[in-house]
């Protein structure tokens, strides 16, 4: 649910798909974190969590212990945020899901720069520790209930980090959690345990792993273009949305004339592979009435649409199914905007 920059890592994993093995390795040492506000102690436990629901592995990764490193090395060395945090952090989570170091690669995409307020980053650390029985819980519920209606074909692995304070107000709006997928094997929720909604944790989940479904059919992932962009969105907010249909998301709303003004901008580019045009529909374009987040919003109007002329279809088939054919298929092109 991140910002789609994460795009060009995931064409620097394309490239190497052919060479790389993906190393899934956590470390499984339990430590004592003490809390220097409070004189509390959480229990740092970055063992993965590890279950089974039909037939298939999943696995939950905690990494608060990187975090904990790089704070701590961080209050030594303040003049060297950059290079510790690539180090602590993002090498060793680069190592584990692509087998090679693509820290400063990945410290270019949204949410994954480097974190300069150290002392709100602990805080964040250590209010996830305390409550990450209750988050694992969410984690795993929306696992289930995801799998339940969606039958993934390999096996998953969450990764949960603490989110960056620099982007507080983003998250602030979008309730606490973000996340990112790079392809079918894993994806990754970042948390701002201040902001944290527990319906939009389970949202972002159900989220997440539709997109990590969909990238298991090498034609979807492989489909870098204007409308597979928006209805790779579109399809993981309506996924979430029939598993949650109580839960609306901070970006929901789309009023008819930014509806039609985003349906002609995504009409004029849906075979376009320019990544400018994702960004002017992520980002918005206030001189042409477009708002943030309209992939997401254009891209479910025509999932509502698809699955109202569709209801046969099921979500693994619609899941399954070339962009350009739900798009036809939803007869979202004969819309008319009310005015």
């Amino acid at each position: 649910m991140g910002k789609r920059k994460v795009i060009d890592i995931r064409r620097v994993y394309r490239f190497f798909s052919l060479i790389l093995i993906l190393l899934m390795v956590s470390c499984s040492n339990d430590t004592a974190q003490e809390n220097e506000n409070t004189g509390s102690k959480a229990i740092l436990n970055s063992e993965p969590v590890t279950f089974v629901h039909n037939k298939h592995e999943f696995k939950v990764v905690y990494y608060f212990a990187e975090f904990l490193n790089y704070i701590e090395k961080a209050e030594q060395e303040p003049g060297n945020l950059d290079e510790l945090y690539i180090e602590s952090v993002l090498n060793p989570f680069s190592k584990d899901v692509f087998g090679e170091y693509y820290g400063e690669t990945l410290s270019s995409n949204w949410g994954l720069g480097t974190p300069t307020n150290t002392e709100i980053l602990k805080r964040y650390n250590e209010a996830l520790l305390e409550d990450q029985d209750k988050i694992n819980s969410l984690i795993v519920e929306a696992l289930k209930k995801s799998v339940n209606e969606l039958p993934p074909g390999t096996d998953k692995t969450v990764y949960v980090f603490p989110a960056n304070p620099k982007n507080a107000s983003v998250m602030k709006w979008i309730k606490g959690v973000s996340g990112l997928t790079w392809n079918k094997d894993f994806f990754l929720i970042q948390i701002a345990p201040s902001f944290l909604n527990e319906d939009m944790l389970k949202l972002a989940v159900a989220h997440e792993y539709h997109h990590s479904v969909l990238f298991e059919d090498k034609d979807n992932y492989n489909n870098t273009t204007v409308l597979g962009e928006v209805l790779l969105e579109g399809r993981a907010d309506k996924f979430s949305r029939i598993l949650y249909p109580e839960i609306e998301p901070p970006w929901s709303h789309f009023s008819p004339s930014q509806e039609e003004a985003t349906w002609n901008l995504l009409n004029e580019n849906i075979d376009s592979t320019d990544y400018s045009i994702i960004d002017d529909l992520f980002n918005g374009v206030r001189s042409k009435g477009i708002p943030d987040r309209s992939n997401y919003k254009i891209g479910y109007a025509i999932m509502t649409n698809f699955i109202q002329k569709n209801p046969d279809i099921t979500i693994l088939e619609w899941s399954k199914m070339s962009p350009i054919e739900i798009l036809e298929k939803s007869n979202y092109e004969e819309k008319k905007f009310d005015k």
